[in-house]
């Protein structure tokens, strides 16, 4: 009886270990740098480092055979921003002369995170 115990947690331990039914795609805020530069009309630049927030983790993807050209359907999601807010970053390492537009560095900053499908219809 006890080894019967023994087996069944054993199993259950290396079931739940192993499974990929398990997402963890978080939110690192300003957690990669990214070297930017940028050039005005003229071709002065503006260059500047901006840290910015990034997803990361795992998302369940799964593929089954099918009996239908193309044999297989594809489920692939990966973590990947959900919801984002305009930003901006200001340059300050700039040319002389350098146009005003130059200096200010718009793009879209990660709020949320989660995982989303990217098949892109490839199914």
């Amino acid at each position: 009886m006890s080894k019967i115990i023994i087996i069944l947690i054993t199993v259950t331990l290396v079931t739940s270990v192993l499974s990929t039914e398990h997402e963890s795609c978080i939110l690192f805020p300003n957690n990669y740098t990214v070297p930017v530069s940028k050039t005005d009309i003229n071709g002065k630049k503006c260059k500047g480092i901006v840290h910015v927030t990034i997803c990361a983790g795992t998302c369940k993807t799964s593929e089954k055979g099918t009996h239908v050209f193309p044999d297989k359907e594809t489920e692939k999601y990966a973590c990947i921003p959900l919801k984002t807010k305009p930003q901006k970053h200001e340059l300050t390492d700039c040319d002389a002369e350098v146009l005003p537009e130059a200096k200010i560095l718009a793009f879209n900053e990660t709020t949320e995170c989660g995982c989303g499908d990217i098949s892109f219809g490839l199914r």
